[in-house]
């Protein structure tokens, strides 16, 4: 079985036939953290793992397969490839907010609390580029506009995902589909915007 960290043979001594990806990504972790990185992907015989979906880490044993990657980066490289594919992400959990407001309207608990975490994660992940923005790009953040813009952005993102975790705790269904409604597409919309200018500078610097 051949396990690469970043395309580098990696040698794990406590590994067993029972040992599967979550008690691997733990071990992973540390190591990681005293070297600035963060794993981001872990692809096993081609099909690629987040490294937050424990439950489904924990059903694949890794001796079973043929080949574990796993791909960490620095705080530098995650907001930069955040950036850069933001036009894609940003849609995507856009279409798991419609599923959930849809399912909350019908009444569908259940189904609008499995795709709940999901979405969650993308806001975690919104807002860690968002507030973490000048580690990929000092020179275009540094400007004063630029920076108020991520500010004011970043204010009205974290003040309506609040609302948003509130009105979860509280069962409030109504309010958790209108926030989601009618808060989120302009928030959206606002950050495609101005991380897709992000981008544009980040390819002609």
């Amino acid at each position: 079985m051949d396990l690469l960290l970043n395309g580098q043979p990696l040698s794990v001594d406590e590994i067993t036939s029972e040992s599967d990806l979550a008690e691997l990504v733990e071990l992973l972790d540390a190591e990681c953290g005293r070297n600035d990185l963060t794993i981001v992907k872990i692809i096993v015989d081609g099909n690629t793992f987040s490294p937050e979906d424990k439950e489904s880490l924990k059903k694949v044993k890794i001796l079973d397969h043929e080949k574990v990657e796993i791909e960490a980066q620095n705080p530098m490289e995650i907001v930069r490839e955040g950036v850069e594919t933001s036009s894609e992400v940003l849609p995507y959990f856009k279409g798991i907010s419609d599923k959930i407001i849809n399912a909350l309207r019908l009444g569908n608990v259940k189904e609008a609390m499995d795709n709940y975490m999901p979405f969650i994660e993308g806001l975690t992940w919104l807002s860690m580029i968002l507030q973490y923005l000048s580690l990929g790009y000092a020179g275009k953040t540094l400007q004063k506009t630029t920076e108020e813009s991520r500010k004011l952005l970043l204010s009205r993102f974290l003040e309506q995902m609040g609302g948003l975790c509130v009105a979860c705790e509280n069962k409030d269904w109504v309010t958790m589909a209108d926030i989601l409604e009618y808060e989120f597409p302009e928030i959206f919309d606002s950050a495609g915007k101005f991380l897709g200018e992000i981008a544009e500078y980040g390819r002609e610097s």
